[in-house]
């Protein structure tokens, strides 16, 4: 929002991302999207940069068509750029396109290919994908368990913004596993 060191105020730094953004540079075409309260502009950009093949683009136009009150909140029109960014390994995307497949939301319910998206980005270390997988695997065999307790203790040790470790706190005391943080 500001540059202190650089001597930009918020409002400069404003106007340079949008004239950065204006010229098509797709990193500053999202960023500007994300803090403009002018959602069908945020749509235009956005597509934009999901058009020039920007995996980031690409994920935050589907959750601009899935959400935004100036969309057409269809999940059926975000999938192909879920797709796209997916197999850029695009870690929100993976985590979003597994929960349309789980939840059956735009797409027939698929619970293979959502833990398959979730595993792909569980192994980057994704905390909300990594909670989805192991919620998944808690119900399975000895193996599918063991693994899910594995998943659940990594989450109860972690320090995240979006505060898992003590939804897998609770699900290892639930299934009568320590937490083991080191």
């Amino acid at each position: 929002r500001s540059a202190p060191h650089a001597g930009l105020g918020e409002a400069n730094a404003r106007a340079r991302l949008s004239q950065a953004a204006q010229r098509g540079f797709s990193a500053a075409q999202i960023d500007y999207a994300l803090i403009t309260n002018d959602q069908t502009e945020a749509g235009r950009l956005l597509l934009a940069a999901a058009e020039q093949n920007d995996p980031r683009g690409q994920y935050q136009y589907a959750r601009w068509l899935r959400d935004s009150n100036a969309g057409p909140r269809d999940p059926v029109a975000a999938l192909p750029f879920l797709e796209r960014a997916a197999e850029a390994e695009q870690l929100d995307a993976l985590h979003m396109l597994a929960t349309l497949y789980r939840d059956g939301i735009g797409v027939a319910p698929d619970g293979a290919r959502a833990q398959s998206l979730y595993q792909r980005a569980a192994e980057r270390n994704h905390p909300p994908s990594m909670f989805n997988l192991a919620d998944m695997l808690r119900g399975g065999a000895a193996q599918e368990r063991a693994q899910a307790i594995s998943l659940y203790q990594r989450l109860a040790c972690m320090r995240d913004e979006l505060q898992i470790a003590p939804l897998a706190q609770r699900r290892l005391r639930a299934l009568g596993a320590p937490a083991q943080c080191r």
